[in-house]
């Protein structure tokens, strides 16, 4: 089933007079437009209703912005006001505004454009009553009037159009001889005047200077420069700096440079610049060098050295010893100096220099002992004064050794040694050389005993006893009758006075009172032997209350270990004992009672 919608219209008598209107308002053309001024038109009816203002609105925009004065307030006519001060060439926009009290109209908005100034081309050129000198700046000034939109600036010369350009340019004119410049302006329609003007330019390449190409000259000779004829001369260095009391028509040049002249005309006033190059050849400065060496006043030389006086290459030289080549040799100390002439025929003379040629230096080695002949084993010292630097070189059997800045060293072999010195002068010289002989020693002798009659090996030069690390004098044979108990030594001699050292031998001659002895193979066993950590000792006839000690030494004699024995078998630790061959006895009751030396070997734990 469809709804019904019902509107209702409701009608209000809001009591308005059909006669209150509001004004009518219409813009008309502008009139009387010229490049600064314009007449606004325009049309009202007051609708029966008197105005309160008609006036125009304009501005250069569509936004207006601008106003006229109340122009009438009548019923009904035509309006127009006279706006001022415009732009030319420019477009204007404006409307007829009118009010009354019922409301404001608006008329629509109209435009115009101003007109554009008439066109009148013109300019000046700077200094035209002065003479104008090809190559010249000048200025030219656009003075030119009307609305103008571009312009174009041209000369010629004779009949040739030499340049052309839009904007205003500094001028230069190269050219000498009669000019025509134009200076054409434009407006926005493509109308345009011209303005010509004429001007003459003097020439400014007349001058010369002689010689073209001077020639070159000595460090301080000169060579004459001399210009062509004119009214006035200055004269002038290559950065413009004039030369001072140089205002003649020559002058003499006595430094390298570019050397310039301005001649004055003495008609057009114009100058007429020109420039050569005079060279002044470089002072000839000789340098002698020393064997290469060169720049310094004192040169150090060594004796034993070639001493070579030297320069770089000239046409002609001439020594201080009289010499005419271009390099000396000299053996004697003293002062030198060389005059030479160069490829540019200038002459020079070097500084003086001194010369000191020093002596070598003559090292010489002591020995320390002072003998030739040496064992195995021994030290010897080699000794030299100090110097500077010294160098030591050692040639042996099997090898050879370097050594340097000391001023001894130790020899140990066989070998021959030689020193290379520097000395505080930088002089070297080498030493002569030095031969050691290191001679083996004899084989170790053993000592055998016989009933404490003691025997060494057979064969030797020279012998001598020793008894616990003390010499035993007059012992000095092959054999030796003993009558205490302890360690013997024997040293052997060759005959190169070498020698060699018996092993520590223990002899037991005490009596047999006092002495109870038990059996190698019965009475003691120790073992393992070798030793690595553990020593076990066992006394087989072992007597209860008696008191037993282990005492062990090295081959020197020497103590090093000792230890109480409580019982028939005994574990000992090792302890610090260092790998090697040992002496073992084993004491009874105070050492009362003791057995044989029994070798032991401590092994590598």
């Amino acid at each position: 089933m469809k709804k019904l919608t019902f509107f209702c219209l409701l009608i209000f008598d809001l009591g308005i007079n059909a006669n209150s209107q509001i004004p009518i308002g219409v813009t008309n053309p502008a009139s009387g437009v010229s490049q600064s001024s314009a007449i606004l038109n325009g049309f009202w009816n007051s609708n029966g209703v008197p105005l309160t203002f008609t006036h125009f609105e304009w501005g250069a925009t569509p936004s207006l912005g601008n106003f006229t004065v109340t122009v009438d307030q009548g019923s009904i006519g035509n309006a127009n006001a006279l706006i001022i001060s415009l732009t030319p060439n420019t477009t204007y926009y404006f409307r007829i505004v009118v009010q009354n009290s019922n409301g404001t109209t608006y008329g629509n908005i109209l435009n115009f454009k101003t007109l554009m100034n008439p066109l009148k081309a013109d300019f000046t050129i700077s200094d035209l009553d002065n003479q104008i000198c090809a190559g010249e700046y000048f200025n030219l000034t656009n003075t030119s009037t009307g609305s103008i939109a571009s312009y174009y600036w041209d000369a010629w010369q004779s009949t040739t159009p030499t340049w052309g350009f839009e904007n205003i340019p500094p001028i230069t004119y190269y050219g000498s001889g009669y000019w025509a410049i134009n200076l054409t302006v434009y407006d926005s329609l493509g109308n345009q005047n011209t303005k010509t003007k004429y001007i003459t330019v003097w020439p400014t390449n007349w001058g010369n200077i002689t010689p073209a190409n001077p020639p070159g000259f000595c460090e301080g000779d000169s060579v004459k420069l001399t210009a062509n004829a004119g009214s006035y001369y200055t004269w002038l260095l290559e950065d413009d700096t004039i030369i001072s009391s140089a205002s003649a028509q020559s002058i003499f040049a006595k430094q390298s440079g570019n050397y310039l002249v301005n001649i004055t005309d003495g008609v057009s006033g114009c100058k007429s610049k020109n420039s050569v190059f005079a060279y002044s050849y470089s002072k000839a400065e000789p340098r002698i060098c020393v064997n290469n060496d060169c720049g310094k006043d004192t040169f150090y030389v060594c004796a034993n050295e070639s001493v070579r006086l030297s320069t770089s290459y000239y046409v002609s030289y001439l020594w201080s010893n009289g010499s005419s080549s271009d390099q000396i040799y000299i053996s004697s100390s003293g002062n030198y100096w060389i005059r030479i002439v160069d490829g540019n025929g200038c002459s020079g003379i070097s500084d003086t220099i001194t010369v000191i040629i020093n002596p070598i230096p003559e090292p010489v080695i002591t020995i320390t002992p002072n003998q030739s002949s040496f064992c195995e084993g021994d030290t010897v010292r080699l000794e030299i004064k100090k110097y500077k630097k010294m160098f030591w070189y050692s040639y042996g059997k099997d090898n050879s050794w370097y050594s340097e800045g000391v001023s001894n060293i130790f020899i140990t072999e066989t070998s021959n040694t030689s020193v290379n010195v520097v000395d505080f002068n930088g002089c070297s010289a080498y030493s002569l050389s030095v031969n050691l002989q290191f001679n083996e020693l004899p084989e170790k002798p053993e000592i055998i005993n016989n009933n404490c009659e003691l025997a060494t090996t057979s064969g030797y030069k020279n012998y001598q006893w020793f008894f616990k690390d003390s010499l035993l004098a007059g012992e000095e044979t092959q054999f030796l009758t003993v009558n205490q108990s302890g360690f013997y030594v024997v040293e052997v001699f060759d005959n190169n006075g070498c020698s060699s050292l018996s092993d520590p031998f223990y002899v037991d001659c005490q009596t047999t009172s006092g002495i109870n002895e038990f059996s190698d193979d019965g009475g003691v066993n120790i073992y393992p032997n070798p030793i690595k950590d553990f020593i076990k000792v066992e006394i087989i006839d072992f007597l209860e209350g008696s008191d037993y000690q282990l005492v062990i030494y090295d081959l020197l004699g020497k103590q090093v270990f000792k230890q109480k024995l409580s019982e028939a078998k005994t574990t000992i630790k090792r302890n610090n004992l260092i790998s090697g061959m040992y002496l073992a006895r084993i004491f009874q009751d105070n050492e009362k009672h003791s057995v044989k030396n029994i070798k032991l070997f401590f092994a590598d734990k």
